[in-house]
């Protein structure tokens, strides 16, 4: 009987909300009575995405020597989550606003964005990226230019997720939509 109601409450829903509510309802992320309401799907899913968001740089974090990494679904100001981590000590500046730039630019490229092209809700993301290649080519004396670094970041974080595979992040990403902070 569930199965039927479950069904039906899926066929109801927009084409574009269908496959992500059947797959969080066959993996016991989403309730029968979620899956009924399409308000409340549209509403779930922009958190699973803030969530693929965060584990998108969480990701990054962990592959780039990142410790205390925790992430976040609680808006804080204009960011609908936030991920935390240190990248310690040890690094020169320049290597630490590095790493610290492919973190950011996960996201943006995770959501088939460039640094011309910004995704919705990577806003902010790009702006600390800018402001931390304009850190390198202040403290390299030019001999880096912020837009070529920038690229960089952007590359690097294409290759760690293109290595680490769309699989890892989505579970990441459940897992955090079922916890609402890791």
């Amino acid at each position: 009987m569930e199965r039927e109601k479950a069904q039906k409450a899926l066929q109801a829903l927009p084409l574009e909300d269908q496959t992500w509510a059947e797959k969080g309802y066959r993996f016991g992320h989403i309730t029968l009575e979620v899956l009924s309401d399409h308000r409340k799907i549209r509403e779930e899913r922009e958190e699973f995405e803030t969530a693929e968001h965060e584990a998108r740089h969480a990701t990054l974090a962990e592959n780039n020597g990142a410790t205390g990494i925790t992430m976040s679904l609680r808006p804080e100001g204009n960011a609908l989550g936030t991920t935390r981590f240190s990248l310690g000590r040890s690094l020169s500046p320049v290597e630490h606003l590095r790493r610290f730039m492919a973190i950011g630019a996960a996201s943006i490229v995770g959501e088939g964005g460039d640094m011309y092209n910004i995704p919705r809700g990577c806003g902010g993301d790009i702006g600390q990226i800018r402001f931390a290649a304009r850190l390198i080519e202040v403290i390299t004396r030019g001999k880096e230019s912020a837009e070529s670094t920038v690229a960089d970041a952007m590359s690097s974080a294409k290759q760690t997720l293109s290595m680490v595979g769309s699989h890892y992040i989505e579970q990441q990403a459940w897992r955090l939509y079922r916890q609402k902070v890791v």
